[in-house]
């Protein structure tokens, strides 16, 4: 123990000398440190060598933050980002990296604590000192990062003798910190008012906003588990991801992230009233704005068509996810409302000029690329599905009822459809000949007719995190859809597990499978259960078509054919 006061920058050179460990914390004795936040800190730290320390979240004792990672500007000035906000904001939520973190909680390395010659002492007895050392460690090539589920609340100044006394301090070293680093402040922004929302990630990565109606938590199914892979993707292709669910912008920050990788800004609770004033605040700010699903496009393009300002320095993709318009004739002439070939092309027209905003076009399946293609967007990629192939252990006998997955939230939507017409009129078909055969519904039942079907072999199971265990129990999926759009993810993932499908001839045809080869296909009651009962009962034609089906997602649904698509998409671009 020193018999006088070093000071903070002295005393932890004289405590690192002693230290024996891997790592160093530098951890303010009136800062509480959080359940967990030291575990995350350190793994945090591990994942990745180029990372050279991890930051705290530090919220003051009133509750608002102290900073979610810090800024250095141009004039060596610095900025605890979010201070005095609330620290469960979007923009405090996801992982970056930064120019420093205070060092009230810092974690880095001993040996390249020690490789850099510790603390400057010209920094004593303190304030400055951590951003140059995090400076000196961003000279070598290390990261910092920001992680905001590491946590500390912080009794600012307790340490320092007071404001007063901190100010000039700060003052005075600010000084040193320029006179140190012209060439690296000479990159820095502008301490000007504005610049914080780009000044808050340490990285030179192009910035891309992606909506889409809400966080794409796979079990939700809709075209959401390709969804989610999508805004994984992208930070892979050095973007910077924000996230904007429309539609649905309330959440779970711990569901939230555990769908999608922390680095994303998923800007919760702003919704459709949010879209607009973001997009005037972040001006700019975005080279690049992805919007998916055409009602979400339809509330985008009604928004810059007032105001074409807001696009400034941003090239719009617009992801189609689907076309709806030949689903919407489908279900009309399944209900026998008559649609004269005239109204047909302009109801298909009209959704096609949803994209007149776009750069690029990203349709899911070259059938529905090609209709972008003939109205004269031929700046359209296909970008489908990726899945592993990844089939159950259980053999053909160990295995027995028929699956379901679908979404069956909104009542007349093709699953719900789907799923009555073949509970009516298939399965007492297949009773006659497989007694006792249970069905077996995976995914959100809420639809209110759903409430009609009383047979006692369906077992509706509801929304599941997890449906590797009943993909590998059971023996053959169904997906009776009589109209939809896109092209079927049920069926894809079922064939990457191992299960083959009988399906109508639409979905073959999404597919651009073959009846035989990767999937039975029956159009009309009788057929499509005849095709279960010749499937459920015939192991090697269940062998064939479950080899044939695992041969066509490693082919088509690649994550190496997936990733190398989006790479292929922003490239060009300037």
């Amino acid at each position: 123990r020193n018999q006088e006061n070093f000071g903070f920058v002295r005393a932890v050179n004289q405590a690192a000398e002693q230290v024996k460990t891997k790592y160093l914390l530098l951890l303010n004795n009136d800062a509480v440190i959080e359940e967990a936040t030291l575990s995350t800190a350190i793994n945090t730290l591990k994942s990745d060598s180029s990372i050279g320390a991890v930051g705290a979240k530090i919220k003051l004792l009133d509750g608002t933050l102290q900073e979610a990672g810090s800024i250095i500007w141009n004039d060596g000035a610095c900025l605890g980002y979010g201070r005095g906000q609330d620290p469960m904001q979007p923009e405090f939520m996801f992982q970056r990296d930064v120019d420093y973190c205070s060092g009230a909680f810092l974690l880095f390395r001993c040996d390249e604590f020690h490789k850099l010659g510790a603390f400057d002492e010209a920094f004593a007895p303190a304030y400055y000192e951590e951003s140059d050392f995090c400076i000196r460690l961003q000279k070598r090539g290390k990261r910092i990062i920001y992680n905001p589920r590491v946590n500390i609340t912080h009794y600012e100044f307790a340490s320092s003798g007071g404001m007063e006394g901190a100010s000039k301090l700060q003052r005075k070293h600010q000084q040193i910190l320029c006179d140190k680093h012209p060439e690296y402040l000479s990159n820095k922004l502008a301490n000007d008012g504005t610049n914080s929302i780009t000044a808050r990630i340490n990285n030179k990565h192009p910035n891309i906003l992606v909506i889409d109606d809400c966080v794409p938590h796979p079990s939700l199914g809709s075209g959401y588990p390709r969804s989610a892979h999508i805004l994984n993707s992208l930070g892979e292709l050095n973007l910077n991801v924000s996230f904007y669910p429309l539609q649905f912008p309330v959440d779970d920050w711990g569901a939230v992230y555990s769908t999608l990788d922390s680095t994303i800004e998923v800007l919760l609770d702003r919704g459709r009233a949010g879209l607009i004033p973001l997009l005037e605040k972040r001006k700019n700010f975005y080279q690049y704005i992805m919007v998916s699903r055409l009602h979400n496009m339809e509330i985008f393009n009604n928004i810059v068509d007032q105001d074409p300002a807001l696009l400034e320095g941003s090239k719009v993709f617009y992801d189609a996810e689907a076309i709806f318009a030949p689903r919407d004739i489908m279900k009309m002439e399944l209900l026998g409302q008559a649609i004269t070939e005239d109204e047909k092309q302009k109801l298909i027209a009209k959704e096609l000029n949803q994209a007149r905003n776009a750069e690029k076009v990203i349709s899911v399946s070259k059938m529905e690329a090609d209709l972008y293609k003939h109205a004269s967007y031929t700046n359209t990629v296909v970008l489908g599905h990726a899945l592993q192939s990844e089939p159950g252990n259980k053999e053909f006998d160990e295995r027995s009822g028929i699956l379901f997955v679908g979404a069956l939230r909104d009542e007349g939507s093709p699953n719900v459809d789907s799923l009555l017409w073949f509970v009516i009129n298939v399965l007492p078909i297949i009773e006659q000949e497989i007694p006792g055969i249970e069905l077996y519904v995976v995914g959100d039942c809420s639809a209110p007719s759903l409430k009609t079907i009383e047979c006692g072999n369906v077992q509706f199971l509801g929304r599941l995190d997890s449906i590797t265990s009943t993909y590998n129990d059971r023996r053959l999926l169904i997906a009776p859809t009589r109209f939809a759009a896109g092209i079927p993810h049920k069926v894809h993932e079922a064939a990457s597990r191992g299960i083959p499908s009988v399906t109508t001839g639409l979905l073959a045809k999404q597919l651009g499978w073959k009846h035989g080869k990767q999937l039975l296909v029956g159009d009309g009651a009788p057929k499509f259960a005849a095709q279960c009962v010749r499937l459920y009962r015939d192991e090697k034609l269940w062998r064939r078509v479950r080899s044939a089906g695992l041969q066509s997602i490693s082919h088509e649904c690649s994550d190496e054919k997936f990733q190398a698509t989006l790479r292929d998409l922003f490239s060009h671009q300037g």
